[in-house]
């Protein structure tokens, strides 16, 4: 019978993320990928260009869901 070797390796930690892609950040916010990019073009959403990538921030994100929610009052 042999012994179970105790792993020695650390956990990984989990890092939330600070941006997402647009097909993600449509479906955090549960909208449509177009409906996210007309919002981009209205200036309602405000993205961030990496290279040629278009990013959302988690903060963006916030901004535009608390705006909405303090409308709704």
């Amino acid at each position: 019978m042999t012994a179970l070797k105790k792993s020695k390796a650390r956990p990984k930690p989990t890092v939330s993320p600070l941006a997402y892609d647009i097909t993600t950040a449509a479906t955090v916010l549960g909208i449509g990928v177009t409906k996210l990019w007309g919002l981009i073009r209205e200036g309602e959403i405000r993205p961030v260009r990496l290279g040629k990538r278009t990013l959302i921030t988690v903060r963006e994100i916030e901004r535009v869901l608390s705006q909405d929610a303090s409308d709704d009052r």
